[in-house]
């Protein structure tokens, strides 16, 4: 029976569809607000940091910060403004999921017109991340980027076709970027080459990098030569606004550098847990067990499984109390669960059977 008599097969309509006053057709209901979504992916980060005892097994934390990154990716594209685009790609670097890359190249395409439109704007900073001169898969066209003039483009597009990495390095290098005059000179090296012109490379590169650790890009001032404390400020200025890669530069100073590697261990775990196992050791002491192996726990609870092992082994070496009773025990189950393989591989005899 139809309610409606707009469908062919039930005869001679009655009647037409609602249309409003000015004649123009229905507008979909509006989907939040930028700074709604903005709001939700920071309540959902603040949730990320809260250790979650049920995890690796039965939490959701790495579902929470893909939902997170989603919610920065919307606010990006709607707001086409830097900081949620920068959270979008550093949160996206770390989800090992199909449909990263597509979340990665929605910020990109934003940031990267902005660069080419000023070449000293802060949409720039994000194009200095190590990542984005690797991974050609991270931009809807590396190659027309590159010949626009995005340098990290160039440099991406070189490592995705080696045939081409020698000139794509060259062209990287005169746009600007210090990674790629630093591959240009290794290139050169690695074929006999040597002399003055070899020497202008290098010394382009130290410029270019001075240059772009003035406009606050951590990454180009590691490459300069005795900017420990310039890459302490800018790398701490990086961490705290989405740059999480920054988090993980290298600080001497240990009270500025443990607060950095624990921001991107609880946030994200870092690349294979090293965020957390480098804090985790940065931590080691007779009166700060719980330290350690809370970042254990962090990279753990990220479904890092050498990270589950030390904990497992720091748990029954009673080295740290468990947090709660059979704490060990839950973990193992997941580990022989998901992935008996590895824990065989790394010599842990905790699945067989009488275990």
């Amino acid at each position: 029976m139809c309610a409606v008599a707009w469908v062919a097969a039930c005869g001679p309509a009655l009647a037409e569809p609602p249309s409003s006053p000015d004649g123009a057709k229905p507008q979909d209901k509006p989907g939040p607000k930028p700074e709604a979504l903005i709001a939700q992916a920071q309540a959902v980060l603040g949730k990320i940091k809260q250790l979650d005892y049920r995890d690796p097994a039965a939490g959701n934390r790495v579902a929470m910060r893909v939902k997170a990154a989603d919610l920065y990716r919307d606010a990006c594209v709607a707001t086409r403004e830097v900081s949620p685009c920068v959270w979008t790609i550093s949160l996206s670097l770390l989800v090992e999921t199909d449909d990263a890359p597509t979340r990665i190249v929605a910020a990109t395409d934003i940031l990267g017109a902005q660069c080419l439109k000023e070449s000293n704007s802060e949409a720039c900073r994000i194009f200095d991340d190590i990542h984005l001169t690797t991974h050609a898969e991270y931009y809807s066209n590396a190659k027309a980027l590159c010949d626009k003039g995005l340098a990290s483009a160039c440099l991406a597009f070189g490592n995705f076709k080696s045939e081409q990495r020698a000139a794509m390095s060259e062209r990287g290098c005169q746009l600007g970027s210090p990674a790629a005059c630093s591959a240009t000179y290794s290139d050169r090296s690695k074929r006999g080459e040597t002399g003055v012109a070899l020497d202008e490379i290098k010394t382009r590169e130290r410029r270019l990098a001075e240059a772009r650790c003035a406009l606050g890009y951590a990454e180009s001032c590691s490459r300069v030569p005795n900017s420990g404390p310039r890459v302490q400020a800018v790398a701490v200025n990086g961490c705290t606004r989405g740059y999480l890669d920054d988090c993980n530069i290298p600080i001497d100073d240990h009270t500025v550098g443990e607060p950095q590697l624990a921001r991107a261990c609880e946030l994200a775990g870092g690349v294979g847990g090293d965020s957390c196992s480098r804090l985790a050791f940065m931590r080691i002491s007779p009166s700060n067990p719980l330290g350690v192996r809370d970042a254990w726990e962090h990279a753990c609870q990220f479904r890092i499984k050498t990270a589950c092992a030390e904990l497992v082994n720091g748990y029954r070496a009673k080295t740290f109390p468990e947090p709660v009773s059979g704490r060990a025990d839950l973990i193992v189950k997941y580990l022989c669960t998901t992935d008996p393989t590895y824990v065989a591989a790394a010599g842990h005899g905790w699945c067989s059977p009488t275990k």
